[in-house]
């Protein structure tokens, strides 16, 4: 018979209990129905007729008091004032307690209560008749009354009080209601007992049958849930070999079933996908929300980790491969829990790490995928382990092949003004190599720094510029060794830039000792000197043009160098023009390299907006940056340098200089717009928060008006808000330069 039942299909099994249950709950529902019904009518009685009668009965004893209070108040006042304000208390009071009387009379289950009501009013009556007089007389009498005078009115009052008895009637009237209330009260604990008795009978036997029809339940139900439970941890601990028993044919049973064959099929998938693993050439594994370690993961992981077994937490791998992981913990938490896009999180975790195979330093490569489960909830991160060693070695020598590549080509397009560079980079490199170990120096240093720095920018000296750049931000940050160390330092720089140097003067087979620039300068010079010592200034004036050309012939690398800076950024286009100019000759060129370049750099990563910023205020997406010269006759080369872009936010420069002690704020206030242009000059300042390759030292600018200045030239500055920059210099002529 229980085998019988075990296969009824388990719908009928739950509508069978269902219904069960629903039976017991309607017998409750409806003895508890009727057991409220008579505990409702017997409180609707008790609290509407007795209690709220008594409690009437008793508010219109107090008003009567209060009643009698003002009205004895009133009597004896002083002042009209003070009078009226008793004498309109002791009304209210009076129809306060006539309204009392009215629910009393309501609300009476009593012959008696009624009557009392009935001798009340016209005692009501009399007091009131009697009130109106006395108040009367109190009012003529009022500023020229005696205190034996008021001493009588209240005499009558009391007596009058006395006369109509109001006061015991009312006593009399709350006693009668309070004795009813006491029986009401008595009435409905025994009958509140009594029905306590049934409704705990009745949930008793409730109890006693759902025990039972759960035990039922339990046996036939959840029992077989039970197994089914343990079966499924076990698969959930790995094990594929288990199977649940079928005992019966209902849908349990049935789920047994489907659930032995979904294993085997499992089995297989498992199979499979170990196979898939162990054919991976890079490795796999992925980590949950805690960052634990899967235990599945590609044979090539083992490989490329030693004693990865013992690996149980993400944090604990990179930990003993020296990658730090303090905010690892919470990245993974806010990934996990939506605060942060995984797109985003993908990049703060560490994407390579460095392992020792033997002698040699192997670089792992780690990618993040994320893995979605329903509803796209990230489920689990799935990591991928590659061996770039190789690979980056072999983009080190392409990269290193295509910016050899660059710098032939810009040099084969202007030998002579690489010639001019070579010289100038050289004397940079020995004035910076002098001044090491003299700190009265180090402001020169580091203009000298950035100013070499972005020389070998000019001809894709990429290498070179970059070990520059590591150079400065060891002294920035405090972080350089010794004087020897730091020298060693820059002589390994000065040897990579010779090296490469060599490099180009042999491939385009340059003779870089002679001075050969279209025109022999030497021969140029002595002739020159000849005519100028003859007096004929016209040949001369001639003669001085034979080594002059045109602004884009001597200036062309700065066109070049202006595009590889503008790669540095996103969405920035740049074109550099050389407008209607004087000529001038390599030698002069060669005075403004270093200040050219600075400027530059700095109406590109400064002034020059991005595409998307300057479509928004109606300008082309490609900024102009026009460099112009013009000759003053003895009094040299003016030459003018400016861009279209956003030109300079004076506040924000100011903001800086107070930001940095070079200006106090009282002085910022009281400065003119020139003086606050001019701080862009100023050593240390800069309007970036961070440095660059580009820029951000605060030293830029500084060494552009140092550099000028020592040519015995000067520098101004013009700048309008969203409109552009210009940087006008004047120099010496060549033959007056100090």
């Amino acid at each position: 018979m229980i085998q019988s039942f075990k296969n009824i299909p388990i719908r009928y099994k739950l509508i069978t209990s269902f219904g069960l249950v629903i039976a017991i709950n309607a017998v409750f529902g409806v003895f508890s129905l009727r057991i409220m019904r008579q505990l409702g009518d017997l409180v609707n009685v008790t609290y509407d007729k007795a209690l709220m009668s008594g409690t009437f009965a008793q508010a219109a004893k107090f008003n009567f008091a209060i009643y009698d209070a003002q009205t004895r108040a009133g009597l004896f006042a002083d002042d009209a004032n003070e009078f009226r304000k008793a004498i309109s208390r002791s009304e209210k009071a009076l129809e306060t307690l006539e309204e009392d009387l009215v629910v009393v009379s309501e609300r009476t289950l009593s012959d008696k209560s009624n009557a009392l009501i009935d001798d009340v009013r016209p005692a009501l009556t009399f007091l009131r008749t009697r009130h109106s007089e006395l108040t009367l007389q109190k009012k003529l009498s009022l500023g020229t009354q005696s205190r034996e005078h008021a001493m009588g009115l209240v005499k009558s009052w009391n007596e009058a009080i006395g006369k109509s008895g109001l006061y015991r009637k009312l006593t009399a009237l709350y006693d009668d209601a309070a004795e009813l209330g006491y029986e009401f009260r008595m009435a409905s604990e025994e009958k509140t007992q009594k029905i306590i008795y049934q409704s705990l009978a009745i949930l008793v036997s409730c109890i006693v049958i759902s025990l039972l029809l759960s035990f039922a339940v339990a046996y036939f139900l959840i029992l077989p849930l039970f197994r089914l439970n343990s079966v499924c941890k076990k698969v959930a601990d790995g094990d594929y070999t288990v199977r649940a028993s079928v005992g019966s044919l209902d849908e349990l049973g049935m789920l047994a079933s489907s659930f032995n064959s979904m294993l085997t099929t499992i089995q297989k998938k498992d199979e499979n996908i170990a196979a898939l693993l162990a054919s991976l050439p890079f490795g796999l594994f992925y980590i949950d929300e805690q960052g634990s370690i899967s235990k599945e993961r590609s044979p090539a992981t083992n490989k490329l980790f030693e004693d990865f077994e013992n690996y149980a937490n993400l944090l604990d791998f990179f930990s003993a491969h020296n990658v730090s992981t303090h905010t690892v913990a919470d990245i993974l938490k806010a990934t996990f829990q939506k605060l942060l896009p995984f797109n985003s999180a993908v990049f703060l975790f560490p994407d390579r790490i460095e392992t020792q195979v033997g002698a040699e330093v192997r670089t792992i490569q780690l990618t993040y995928k994320p893995h979605y489960g329903p509803k796209k909830k990230l489920e689990r991160i799935i990591l991928l382990a590659e061996d770039v060693t190789e690979k980056n070695r072999a983009l080190d020598e392409s990269r290193s092949l295509t910016e050899r590549v660059e710098r032939i080509s810009k040099v084969a397009a202007d030998i002579p003004g690489f010639k001019e560079f070579l010289q100038a980079t050289a004397k940079l490199y020995d004035s910076t190599l002098a001044q090491l170990g003299h700190p009265q120096q180090s402001a020169d240093l580091a203009r000298d720094l950035h100013s070499l720095k972005g020389l070998l920018g000019v001809y894709a000296f990429t290498a070179c510029a970059a070990s520059i750049h590591d150079f400065e931000s060891h002294l920035l940050t405090g972080t350089a060794g010794s004087v020897d160390s730091l020298r060693a330092e820059l002589n390994s720089s000065r040897t990579m830039f010779d090296e490469q140097s060599r490099d180009i003067l042999e491939v385009l087979t340059i003779d870089a000792a002679r001075e050969l620039k279209y025109f022999d300068a030497k021969k140029i010079s002595h002739l020159k000197q000849i005519v100028l010592d003859e007096g004929n200034q016209r040949i001369l004036r001639l003669i001085s043009e034979l080594d002059r050309f045109p602004l884009s012939k001597v200036f062309v690398k700065y066109g070049t160098h202006a595009q590889s800076v503008v790669k540095k950024f996103d969405d920035k286009k740049v074109n550099v023009s050389f407008a209607a100019s004087d000529e001038i000759s390599f030698d002069e060129a060669q005075r403004l390299d270093s200040a050219l370049v600075h400027l530059l750099n700095n109406s590109i990563d400064h002034g020059i907006e991005t595409s998307l910023q300057r479509r928004e205020v109606g300008k082309s997406d490609t900024g102009e940056i026009r460099i112009t010269c013009r000759r003053k006759s003895d009094e040299g080369l003016e030459l003018k340098l400016s861009d279209d872009g956003q030109g300079i936010n004076v506040e924000r420069l100011v903001a800086k200089a107070v930001e940095h002690n070079i200006m106090t704020p009282q002085e910022a206030q009281s400065a003119s717009n020139e003086r606050k242009l001019n701080l862009i000059f100023a050593a240390g300042l800069s309007t970036k928060d961070e440095a660059s390759s580009v820029s951000g030292r605060g030293v830029g600018m500084d060494a552009v008006k140092s550099y000028i200045e020592s040519l015995g030239g000067s520098i101004e500055l013009h700048s309008q808000l969203h409109v552009g920059t210009t940087f006008v210099i004047h120099v010496p002529p060549l033959e007056k330069n100090p």
